[in-house]
């Protein structure tokens, strides 16, 4: 269990676990700091990455990892499954938070990590933004460069 019981938990998105999440948040004695939002905009997606103490989804199925760099383009501290596409995109430490797949005390220990280290947690936000901006690795334009590399483009 995550150690701080004033945490929020905001779940976005549909999917078949919908209902699985929900029976879980109330087995667990959370279901009254657990929000389940469904779809959301991209405008409140906008809004809410930067607001959040971390964008946690320890997917094992992630096939390159797009909703990782798009939370931290907008600022938001990643906790992820070291499985799959997320090791392509986060470097554990650094640019985010990797714990094993299926870990679930090891995903409570990285929020708690987060929540605790505001120096930690301010420099995951600001090296995993620095990757999508401003020729960070995974701009377009560090991908034109790569392509250039490969393809042999003079």
């Amino acid at each position: 269990m995550v150690q701080d019981d004033a945490l929020q938990y905001l779940v976005v998105g549909r999917g078949g676990d919908i209902e699985f999440l929900k029976l879980a948040a109330r087995r667990f004695g959370v279901a009254d700091r657990v929000q389940f939002w469904g779809a959301v905009t991209d405008a409140e997606l906008a809004d809410l990455y930067p607001r959040c103490l971390a964008f946690v989804l320890p997917s094992g199925k992630e096939g390159f990892g797009i909703v990782f760099l798009e939370a931290m383009y907008f600022g938001a501290p990643v906790i992820a499954a070291a499985a799959k596409g997320a090791l392509d995109v986060i470097e554990d430490g650094r640019t985010g938070l990797l714990v094993p797949f299926g870990d679930a005390i090891g995903v409570a220990r990285a929020i708690d990590r987060l929540a605790a280290d505001a120096p930690l947690r301010a420099s995951v936000r600001a090296n995993g933004r620095a990757c999508v901006v401003d020729g960070g690795k995974f701009t377009f334009a560090r991908f034109v460069e790569r392509c250039r590399g490969v393809f042999d483009f003079t």
